[in-house]
């Protein structure tokens, strides 16, 4: 700082109007800052440098300078949210590098998936950093839809604008998940007694129970001090009602984190075996996120012979669980998951897997007949599948495939429901003619007897003269009970 005032252009009458030594990068921006106090007489402030190659002090001339303006970087405070929560997403728009004595208008550009104004609340594309204020913030509110859509990414990202400049790349966008809010089918049976504290075995840390204005009862687990193992610190529930092997369940709830990220694994396990159905680690954040995990049971459990719960020992953490909707919906309805097998007496032909495109289905079995069985007996060459889950009186059944004729005269087959044991019983027989172009074939049947796993089967007869024929997107379902597994929500 100078110590008196000097004329204009006297730049060596003190040293303290000399900065130290800067070498200066061509191309590179660089902020200069002169304070400027007015006493008496003519005011004046000027800056000078140096350049490489002279020893003349000069002016820095006005093409060399650019008033200086602000840096604005991008965060993201809470980068995930779910539709129908009431805590959104949160973005903080930060400003740097000059005071802040003024309002600052920042504008940005929206991409990805989620759409704005129809998967949240919509977004203008600028923001207000106030007068004395540093930040700002972008709160992305999501929107409840009905379509399972999965979860949907939002980007954030600032572009320039009058008055600043970005920050960098790295700095000036932001990620925004947001969780679908799938509904669960309906039915199924509930297999939790209820979801208050006092249902709950709790151990390895402090469990209270709260009330949350949104989520209603609420579960906290405080984990101050990390067990020997993350099963050493557990919230767990056994089981009200009993479970089938292959029944298909569903565990659906919110949790939060309290502070810093938290880290559960969600478990369903024999309750003295510990032999596990579901295992799945989970990444906790700081806003409610609803978790949905559809799972099959790999054994029976008779009631309380298996526990859902948590092992929360992973770290010291304090969470939130809350809206515990864990169900049983029964076997699934897919009678045959593994598709189609060959079987054949003798050696009439072959089964092959081909891709297929422009259909329903990618892939199609290529079933070639080479010769024909004595008396026929078509049923010497076929493919058949078993149903691989359980079968009551007075179940619908319904088979349903595609098929064409690649060659053969009259190519053709037999669709059979049968009994896969003693005298294979028939109980319900079709013949179709199949033509070069693909056809769709659907058949009900309406059970009269039980059948438990791997009694009854589907089989495609196709032991007739040489012929070679394809069947695709084969499907056998029980109508009556059970659902899909891949309608649930993951």
């Amino acid at each position: 700082m100078a110590p008196s005032s000097t004329l204009p252009n006297e730049w060596t009458k003190f040293p303290e109007q000399r900065s130290a030594l800067f070498k200066l990068a061509a191309g590179q921006s660089y902020y200069i800052e002169a304070l400027h106090k007015e006493s008496t007489g003519a005011d004046h402030v000027a800056v000078a440098w140096t350049r490489p190659g002279s020893t003349t002090i000069d002016l820095i001339g006005g093409e060399h300078l650019s008033p200086a303006m602000p840096e604005v970087s991008l965060f993201a405070e809470r980068p995930t949210t779910a539709e129908g929560s009431q805590d959104g997403a949160i973005l903080k728009a930060v400003r740097s590098g000059v005071p802040n004595n003024n309002p600052l208008t920042v504008s940005y550009a929206l991409r990805g998936n989620a759409i704005n104004g129809t998967d949240f609340s919509s977004l203008s594309g600028s923001v207000v950093i106030p007068a004395g204020l540093d930040t700002a913030t972008i709160q992305v509110q999501p929107l409840n839809d009905s379509n399972t859509e999965g979860s949907e990414k939002l980007i954030v990202e600032l572009i320039d604008g009058p008055g600043y400049q970005v920050g960098r790349i790295s700095d000036r966008s932001a990620n925004v998940t947001i969780q679908d809010n799938a509904i669960a089918p309906v039915g199924g049976i509930p297999i939790l007694a209820g979801s208050a504290l006092n249902n709950f075995t709790r151990f390895g840390g402090t469990f209270t129970s709260l009330t949350d204005p949104a989520m209603g009862n609420v579960i906290q687990a405080t984990i101050s001090t990390a067990p020997a193992n993350p099963w050493d610190a557990q919230l767990n529930q056994a089981i009200s009602s009993p479970i089938t092997a292959g029944d298909i369940l569903y565990a659906e709830f919110y949790v939060r984190s309290v502070s810093a990220t938290g880290n559960i694994t969600a478990i369903f396990e024999q309750a003295t075996t510990f032999d596990k159905s579901l295992s799945r680690s989970l990444a906790v954040s700081t806003s409610w996120s609803k978790v949905q995990l559809p799972f099959t049971a790999n054994q029976d459990y008779a009631i309380g012979g298996a526990t859902f719960g948590f092992h929360l020992g992973n770290q010291i953490q304090t969470v939130q669980f809350a809206q515990f909707n864990v169900r049983n919906y029964g076997p699934s309805s897919n009678l045959v998951p593994n598709g189609l097998n060959l079987n054949q007496t003798g050696t009439y032909g072959t089964m092959e897997r081909t891709e297929i495109s422009g259909q329903p289905f990618a892939s199609a079995y290529t079933l070639t007949t080479t010769s024909t069985p004595a008396n026929n007996q078509s049923w010497l060459f076929q493919a058949f599948a078993r149903n691989e889950v359980p079968i009551q009186a007075g179940d619908t059944l319904r088979v349903d495939f595609w098929a064409r004729a690649l060659s053969g005269a009259s190519p053709r087959l037999d669709i059979v429901v049968q009994e896969s044991f003693g005298s294979f019983a028939v109980l319900s027989a079709n013949t179709r003619a199949l033509t070069a172009p693909w056809q769709r074939y659907t058949f009900d049947l309406v059970i009269a007897n039980p059948y438990v796993a791997q009694r009854l089967q589907v089989a495609l007869n196709a032991g007739f003269a040489p012929q070679s024929v394809q069947v695709g997107g084969f499907s056998w379902t029980n109508l009556s009970r059970g659902i899909e597994f891949s309608s649930l929500p993951s």
